[in-house]
């Protein structure tokens, strides 16, 4: 879903700002499991698209801690790093 949007963008059927709209639309719409929820956060730690509470969308996350007091978006963001690096890939956002 991001990487069409990333496509569109760059083939110039959507503008960025479009495009970021178009997936944060489509996560507020999506659930799995038990009502769980997506976000989508940029690699600096700022809430791009919040399913479960869209009022957090533009909001810095980094100091966000989970239950057991684990920095919970810097261990997403450096999950993504690790397999990002695995594939060889690049990160986008």
């Amino acid at each position: 879903m991001a990487q069409q949007a990333e496509d569109e963008v760059a083939s110039g059927k959507l503008t960025h700002d479009q495009a970021v709209d178009r997936v944060r639309n489509l996560i507020h719409a999506m659930r799995y499991g038990q009502g769980e929820y997506l976000i989508l956060t940029a690699m600096d730690g700022t809430a791009i698209a919040h399913g479960g509470n869209p009022k957090q969308e533009g909001e810095q996350r980094i100091g966000v801690k989970d239950a057991n007091g684990k920095l919970l978006t810097v261990a997403m963001i450096d999950a993504a790093r690790h397999e990002c690096h695995q594939r060889r890939g690049s990160l986008h956002l």
